[in-house]
């Protein structure tokens, strides 16, 4: 069955998927046939029905992925049988049976929708392709998400935020280019990956002007350009002058954000620039690279952008994505009700 998804991924790469969505079927999907084939003792995409798919749901429900909690329980149990035929300490027998516990949670509804979501992918590409008579996932909703509303920082914690960058990386190289990318989360509402796959031909400057735009490749494949003003323009133009031609040097890369080493930069390297740049400054809440996204969403609808407007520049096909940003702003609600009411 493995050799399915090899062609399934193969065909997800003709596409032009990103290499996050490529990553994240091929976690899901070798989860799922994994456990078809090794519980269910199903070795042929044929004779998957719609038992099989949901009996893999109520696992996720229950206890979590199968290979990934099922190998870390069962290197904890093995050790936990070994400490007990040695008769070891009862606080250390307890801690690992916590342990097991703690493993044993089940997926947020969310998780399981995704994982839902390319179990479906997969199985019309089957039917599709005539390697099955029919697609058993066809009539399997999806599971319901309460949509919850995202955190998101208010002004003067992102100012805060910027000015710490300062502080917190006053004498290290990186201050230019982690100034840059802080920037450009949160003054272009990038996501984390489009960051880190952003590259040098991706940027349209306008000399005269001194600003430009992204041309940003975003979930699906959509294309999409966000302006480049102001301080996000200079900073990043900072970086690419003074210290991006040094790392450069190293390896030759098209991407914008690069290592020492001239490595493009990863999503956990991103995270911990924000976690660092984030010290001492006793926050609402912790945020995440995502949270700049949010925030950026939310003072611009706060500001008067219309909705359809931010919708393009965050790049969501659907606009119910980008309609929970209204639901945090309880002043933009009634400004749109009483601009649009004519009993208002």
């Amino acid at each position: 069955m493995k050799s399915y998804l090899q062609q399934f991924l193969l065909q997800l790469r003709v596409e032009n998927k990103s290499i996050n969505t490529i990553y994240n079927y091929k976690l899901s999907l070798n989860d799922y046939l994994s456990f078809l084939f090794e519980v269910c003792n199903v070795e042929n995409v044929k004779y998957i029905d719609k038992i099989h798919i949901r009996s893999y749901l109520r696992l996720l429900s229950k206890t979590g992925s199968y290979l990934y909690k099922g190998q870390a329980k069962k290197k904890i149990t093995t050790e936990l049988r070994m400490r007990i035929e040695k008769k070891q300490s009862m606080s250390d027998i307890t801690n690992l049976e916590s342990k097991i516990s703690k493993i044993e949670k089940p997926l947020a509804p969310k998780s399981i929708r995704r994982a839902m979501s390319s179990i479906k992918i997969f199985h019309k590409y089957l039917f599709l392709g005539s390697f099955t008579k029919i697609d058993p996932s066809s009539n399997i909703e999806l599971p319901k998400i309460n949509r919850k509303i995202p955190d998101y920082l208010n002004v003067e914690e992102i100012e805060s935020i910027l000015n710490n960058i300062s502080i917190v990386f006053g004498n290290s190289e990186f201050k230019k280019r982690n100034l840059a990318i802080v920037y450009l989360l949160y003054g272009c509402g990038l996501r984390t990956s489009e960051v880190c796959e952003l590259k040098i031909n991706n940027i349209i400057v306008e000399d005269s002007k001194n600003e430009g735009f992204l041309k940003i490749l975003g979930k699906g494949s959509k294309e999409r350009l966000v302006p480049l003003l102001g301080k996000a323009y200079r900073n990043l133009n900072r970086y690419l002058t003074f210290d991006r031609p040094e790392y450069a040097k190293k390896r030759k890369s098209d991407e914008v954000f690069l290592s020492k080493s001239g490595r493009r930069l990863t999503r956990q390297i991103i995270n911990e620039i924000i976690k660092i740049s984030t010290v001492n400054l006793n926050l609402r809440i912790s945020p995440k690279p995502h949270t700049f996204r949010h925030s950026f969403a939310t003072h611009l609808l706060k500001g008067g952008a219309d909705l359809r407007f931010v919708q393009a520049l965050l790049g969501h096909s659907d606009i119910s994505t980008t309609q929970i940003y209204t639901h945090m702003d309880k002043n933009y609600l009634k400004s749109v009700y009483k601009n649009h009411h004519p009993r208002s």
